[in-house]
């Protein structure tokens, strides 16, 4: 097993025995449209924001102490992919696992503060080959991505969650969504972006 797997492992059993000690209080399911503050290129070399995406997110929350939530969700992204894009012939999706803590700061309106750590998986699919892309005043060839290949990036999470129709955080069907910033790999500066999640759902 590797050592990313292993560490996993650990946190996942000692949550679990968290758990176990604490009141689930909500399941939520919603829609979720995510985009990633990076910059790609197009077929004429001119620099363009990725492309809104969106996918599914499923979560749990279970009541720590009053007004503290453990929050964790699991998000699945298909990415949109641009028409324009040379590299337009792969598939790409991302897994997001988010292990959040709610804070509520509004009891009346139930307005939570959401913040905690996370991972970001990508997977990348292509059938290989080369393409020819603009360099400056000339062109370059480079490789299509060939086969499955996963990266992995932790991140630190930080934003708002809200409820609608309920005056207490006990489930019993209402309305809500959140408002989540993702910073992905955030202790190496040269390489760190962030994403933005939305989600609009039903809890349960």
């Amino acid at each position: 097993m590797s050592l990313f797997m292993k560490r996993w492992v650990y946190l996942f059993t000692s949550m679990s025995v968290i758990l176990m000690a604490s009141k689930a209080v909500a399941f939520d399911l919603s829609a979720l449209a995510y985009q990633p503050n990076v910059i790609s290129q197009d077929e004429n070399g001119d620099e363009e924001k990725d492309p809104l995406s969106y996918g599914l997110t499923v979560g749990h929350q279970w009541n720590w102490a009053p007004g503290i939530f453990f929050a964790p969700r699991f998000s699945y992204v298909k990415n949109s992919e641009k028409s324009r894009d040379s590299y337009s012939d792969y598939d790409l999706t991302t897994m997001i696992v988010a292990l959040d803590i709610l804070y509520r700061i509004h009891s009346v309106h139930l307005l939570f503060l959401r913040f905690g750590i996370g991972n970001l998986i990508k997977e990348i699919k292509g059938p290989g080959g080369t393409v020819t892309i603009p360099n400056g005043s000339s062109t370059t060839t480079a490789y299509r991505p060939s086969g499955s290949s996963k990266s992995k990036s932790g991140t630190l999470n930080l934003g708002l969650d809200w409820r609608m129709g309920s005056s207490e955080m006990d489930g019993g069907g209402s309305w809500g969504g959140s408002l989540t910033f993702m910073r992905v790999q955030p202790i190496d500066y040269r390489k760190a972006y962030t994403v933005y999640l939305l989600n609009l759902g039903y809890y349960f």
